[in-house]
Parts: structure tokens; sequence; C-alpha cells
């Protein structure tokens, strides 16, 4: 420790930079894994020995935040190990860019109290006039016990730093921490006022899950789904799981996760038509019902910018004998020409019996632009090999996984060179198969 102090401090700065950014580069590098027991990520790519890997432009990678909490908590302790190491780590701004708050970066002793976010907006002024990265984590029960108030007098400060936020908590936590961005937005005299906020990701973690209850008057509050367009209007990458979302950005937005949640018609055409979106997955979503019956894939009136669509377990909350009219619909709707890559993954059989249906028999409208396909446990047979041949005529790359009929399937391609002519292996489970010369 004694060699330690006698380092010049632009050299101690140095080091401290180092050391966090190894660390950070470690947390993404962890962030970007799917944990132990759960499923694998949605991925496009192979690697060498057929193993999925994520594809470069793949929106579950590009959407999810890792967690700031190790990287964080290295700072603090770097800021604790004696009063010059300390002097150094908080007078150094890049120490401090990302930050992970819980329940005491904003609740004190008593609920009146507000030492503790006090204490938080200075600490979140140790990063100067450098952009924040912040995840904001509290279990379901001492979400229900903080102020708005609070949250408010601990971010407003800074606000309009933060350009990547993370929110895994309840709807009253979520909708109090966006209150705030939406308070600097109308507050704002002018574009560059505006909060930066370019990465969003938002975790639904349910009050009821583990029994608890909400002892916060707030908490019993109507809660109406947050109206992005005004809280986030630069965002240009979104994940939600668990969140309905009552208007969505339309300026800059690139890449969009939606899970567990319900996607009404007039977000659905928002996404797909009026923003500049390239990459969406929708993922566990209940589909809109309602609306005009469309039995097949027909040219649209607006063009897309979505390019890279992955529909996975989608839900339909529709009496059953309109379920597979629903789906019909919804993919009708939802395949326009634009599109390049495409992911048909864990649909039920009368959801994947909608899919092929749109296609019809005369193939009047195909999607000739997708070069890449991927289905992941779903039923297939010769026929819907014959379908999506007709449908997709040029695709160069195919991806099969745990498909229930896949010999069929497969058998119209590797005997045929007249279908889908451009390509020339399938990987299957892992094990590339060639065509039949």
């Amino acid at each position: 420790m004694s060699q330690a102090q006698n380092l010049p401090t632009e050299i101690l700065c140095s080091i401290f930079e180092m050391i966090v950014a190894e660390v950070a580069l470690e947390a993404d590098y962890e962030g970007s894994r799917a944990p132990e027991g759960s499923p694998a990520p949605i991925s496009l790519m192979s690697d060498a020995v057929g193993r999925p890997s994520a594809h470069p432009a793949d929106p579950v990678a590009n959407c999810t935040i890792p967690s700031q909490r190790g990287c964080f908590l290295h700072c603090v302790t770097l800021s604790h190990v004696c009063s010059r190491w300390r002097y150094v780590a908080i007078e150094l701004p890049s120490l401090w860019t990302r930050v992970y708050l819980g329940y005491r970066a904003f609740f004190g002793h008593h609920p009146d109290d507000d030492e503790a976010a006090e204490m938080t907006d200075q600490m979140l002024t140790r990063s100067a006039a450098l952009s924040i990265c912040l995840e904001i984590a509290l279990a379901p029960g001492d979400s229900s016990r903080l102020s708005a108030r609070s949250i408010s007098r601990a971010l407003l400060p800074s606000v309009a730093r933060i350009q990547v936020l993370k929110i895994a908590g309840n709807q009253h936590l979520i909708t109090a921490v966006l209150d705030v961005f939406l308070e600097c937005n109308l507050k704002a005299s002018n574009n560059q006022s505006y909060a930066s906020l370019s990465r969003l990701q938002l975790i639904l973690i349910e009050n009821n899950a583990d029994g608890l209850v909400e002892d916060n008057a707030d908490a019993h509050q109507p809660f109406f789904p947050p109206d992005l367009s005004l809280i986030s209007p630069y965002l240009s990458s979104l994940r939600i799981d668990g969140l309905q979302v009552g208007s969505f950005p339309r300026w800059r937005l690139q890449d969009v996760v939606l899970e567990n949640t319900h996607l009404s018609w007039k977000n659905h055409f928002h996404l797909l038509a009026k923003t500049p979106a390239n990459r969406l997955v929708l993922n566990r979503v209940t589909i809109p019902t309602g609306g005009p019956y469309v039995r097949h894939l027909q040219p649209h009136a607006n063009t897309s910018s979505v390019t890279f669509l992955s529909l996975s377990d989608l839900r339909c909350d529709a009496p059953e004998h309109q379920r597979k009219d629903m789906y019909r619909t919804f993919f009708a709707l939802s395949l326009y020409t634009d599109l390049q890559e495409l992911i048909i993954a864990h649909l039920s059989r009368e959801a994947m019996a909608a899919f092929l249906a749109i296609f019809g028999s005369n193939h009047a409208v195909t999607l000739s632009a997708v070069h890449r396909l991927v289905l992941r446990r779903v039923k297939v047979n010769a026929r819907a090999g014959e379908t999506l041949a007709g449908a997709l005529p040029l695709i160069r790359e195919m991806w099969l996984d745990d498909i229930d009929g896949s010999d069929e399937f497969i058998s119209v391609w590797k005997h045929n060179v007249a279908v889908w002519p451009q390509l020339t292996e399938i990987t299957l489970d892992g094990e590339i198969l060639q065509r039949t010369s």
C-alpha cells in the first residue's frame, strides 16, 4: 500500500481507469450470455461446429443491457481503500459513468428522510458532464415502499445525461423513474435540452409473484402504459419484458424486443410502418385481436424499414374457434416485402398452420428479399417446404432447430435444384447438410 501511495495522481488515475474498463468488459461479456438453465437466446448464425452463436446484428443481444452492479461496486471499493484513493476516485469522472442503484439509494431510515436521495444525487454528479449508464433494480416489496418524490429528487438533476437505462422492478418503480424523464422533456426549451436516453430496458417484476402486499398509497393508483415518444424521443434500442407500452418513439428507433406483453394493432402498425426500426423481436407476445380479417399475404400500402423479424411463442386471447383467423391476420399484416431475415420459433400448431396459410397457393405476393430463414421448434412437412419455397424463393441461409418433420421438409430442397437454388447447405440441429448433386 505504501508503494501505491507514492504513485503520481496521473498514474493512479490511469490504473483505476484500466481496472474499471476490464471489469466493465467482463460485465458486458457476462451480460451477453444466457443465464444457466434459461433458453438459448435467439440467434441466426452458427459457429464452425454448428453451435448457435449471436448474430452480429442480433437485436436480442443489442437490446440487452448488462448489469452495472459489479462495475459500480468495484468503483465504490476503490474509493474506500484509503483517503488518497478516495480523493482520486471521487474526482475521476470516468469511474462513475456506470451506476447501479438499489433500495437504499432512494429510501432512508424513514419515508420522509431525503438524505438517501440527496446522497444519490451527489454520487451521480461525480461523472461531471459525461453520459451515464444507469441500472435500477429493486425487489417488488422495496419498489412499493418508495415515493415518486424521492426518485425525482435523486435523478432529476442528472437525468439529461442518462444515456443508457435498465429498470427491474414493479410498475410503481418503472412509472416513477420514467416520469422523471417525462418531467425533464416537458421542461425542455429546445431539442438540445431533452434527455439523451438512447437505450432502454424495462423488466416488470410483479408484486404478487412472491405474495407481497403493497403498503404505499401511491402504489394503489391506476397505471397507464408509458408514452415512450415523450419519455425518450431519441431512443434507438428498446427491450421490454412484461410491460405494456402506450406509444413508441418514431424518430431513431432501430432495435426493438418485446416479451411477455400485449401488442395493440395501433402499436403493431406504428412499429412496422411508422418507425425507422430495422430489427423487431416479438417473444411470448399476445397478438391483437379484432380488426379486418386478412386471409393472404398482400401488398402493403406502406413500406417497412424492418428487415429482421423474429416471431416466437406468440399467444392469442381470442376464443379457440377464432384463433387461427386471428393468427392468419396477424402474420399477413406483419410480413412486408422489405423483410430480409425471418425467425419463426416455438409456434403452436394452429399458429404455424396460419403462418403457412397466408401464402396461399398462387404466391401472388412473394418475400423475395428474404435471404435468411430460421425455424425452431415448429411442425413442418413436405407441403410446408413447397409453400415456403414458393413464398421465399431466394433463401441463401437456413437454420432448422428441433423441428418436427424435418426429414420431409428438407427432402423438398435436397433432391430438387429448382427449390431454393441459391441455398447450398442447411444447418439442422448443428449439423450441416449438403444438397444431393
